[in-house]
């Protein structure tokens, strides 16, 4: 192990591992250790019994709260834990509305509920492949010489139905599984267009879908605030939506832009499990643990999907105590930064380089060991985050990492800087400061830190 010294106007130490380490994060003020530093957020809940205990939370007021800008709940990664519990508790939850569950779909125009058409190809219920319920819609698309330039899938449904209105709703998940024939191996794992009809100012926005993994389950997530670049101000309205396809484009026979699937290439998807979620309006329940009163649900946002699938428990009944939750906290991957020596009073945390630090992100309560790795004569950077309480300048300084005779030279350094995004170009965008320029520092050089924000290194 390599200890190194660095300063930012005071010292601070770090400590850098050149191998694999992993480990549970403390937090301060002896609250319990954080479960999994997969999962970056948290909230506590106090059941107020033994029972079904069911926590209300306003997930949009809570991300707003830990400081980060329009953020979309990842609906799948909620966990339950018990305080001092290192196994994830079945749970149920009532943030999300079933579009379709496909046990039983309705293939071709139907004047009530959701049903399934094909552009070139057929559609087919099919009970032996499916993540919940009992079956899945099976659709087989096929780019035909002469055929329609979009050959895909359609969901539709029935004008007048309620589920026409997705206002409220802020993402749109389902289950895919995809497979291609031998000459559509190429097409993967970019497979489809997802097109959703007036959705913005009365029309159409059509944005790439998912990359997938090919036989096997996918969980898709769709962006629905802001849906690609549409957001409220550009004319946003999904109060009547009666029309979306998921679709190729066939190479050579479409008008304008020209798509690579060639004749004779065949996808085949299986669709199941279509949901809308309001992330300001639900609940989470579980069975209470005998003897433990006190629990913690992680959560994560959509920009980080991909953790594994919850076990949901859907049988679970109707709450019978009540959940009473606290303020929602910053941990896991974000850390502060234990063993440093802080003066001027500074939070200085980590964070992974591959994150965006906005200024308002809270300073997160767990608290580990700066950890970097590095393979032998390679590069790599890493962050380091400073919360001042007030304005302030202070010099910088980094110096070499040393072991006895062992020394790394001392890294570069960078002041991440600020860019104010006024337009947006898909879904991942934000308005506001953006964090995206890095600003060259020479050793010693001063850093104007501002007033509560955050200022990455």
């Amino acid at each position: 192990m390599v200890k190194a010294r660095s300063i930012f106007g005071v010292t601070v130490f770090l400590a850098l591992l050149m191998c694999l380490h992993t480990s549970a994060s403390s937090t301060r003020a002896g609250a319990a250790t954080w479960w999994n530093d997969d999962w970056p957020y948290r909230i506590a809940v106090s059941a107020g019994g033994e029972g079904v205990v069911a926590a209300n939370i306003n997930f949009t007021n809570e991300l707003n709260a830990l400081g980060l800008n329009h953020a979309l709940l990842d609906l799948r990664s909620i966990r339950v834990l018990p305080e001092k519990g290192s196994t994830p508790l079945l749970y149920a939850e009532s943030y999300s509305t079933l579009l379709d569950d496909a046990d039983d779909p309705q293939i071709g125009w139907s004047s009530s509920g959701a049903y399934w058409t094909v552009n070139d190809g057929e559609a087919m219920a099919d009970n032996g492949r499916f993540t919940q319920g009992t079956g899945s819609v099976k659709a087989i698309v096929q780019n035909l010489p002469g055929g329609y330039g979009y050959p895909g899938v359609e969901l539709h449904i029935a004008s007048g139905d309620p589920l026409t209105n997705w206002s409220s709703y802020e993402t749109f998940i389902y289950d895919v599984w995809p497979q291609v024939n031998a000459s559509a191996i190429d097409q993967a794992p970019d497979l489809y267009w997802f097109k959703l009809y007036n959705a913005c100012g009365g029309g159409s926005i059509t944005q790439g879908g998912p990359p997938l993994a090919l036989n096997q389950w996918n969980a898709a997530s769709v962006s629905l605030n802001p849906l690609d670049s549409c957001w409220p101000a550009d004319g946003l309205n999904l109060s009547d939506i009666t029309r979306m396809e998921f679709h190729t484009r066939d190479n050579d026979t479409v008008n304008g832009y020209s798509g690579l699937w060639d004749d004779g290439d065949v996808l085949t998807l299986w669709f199941d499990n279509l949901r809308l979620v309001d992330q300001d309006n639900g609940a989470v329940r579980w069975q209470t643990v005998p003897g433990v009163s006190n629990y913690y649900i992680y959560f994560d946002v959509l920009t980080h999907e991909g953790h594994p699938l919850p076990d949901l428990d859907e049988t679970l009944g109707a709450a019978t105590v009540p959940g009473a939750t606290a303020v929602s906290e910053a941990g896991g991957y974000y850390h502060q930064i234990s063993g440093t020596t802080i003066g001027n009073n500074l939070a200085i945390w980590a964070a992974p380089t591959t994150e965006k630090i906005l200024r308002t992100m809270s300073t997160p309560t767990a608290e580990a060991s700066l950890h970097i790795q590095a393979a032998r004569g390679e590069f790599e950077p890493f962050q380091i985050v400073v919360r001042s309480p007030t304005a302030q300048n202070l010099a910088v300084n980094v110096s070499s990492f040393s072991d006895g005779s062992h020394i790394i030279p001392a890294p570069t350094l960078h002041r991440v800087d600020y860019v104010t995004i006024t337009s947006t170009g898909d879904h991942f965008d934000r308005l506001g400061e953006w964090p995206d320029p890095l600003w060259p520092l020479d050793n010693g050089d001063s850093v104007a830190f501002p007033a509560v924000q955050n200022q990455p290194l």
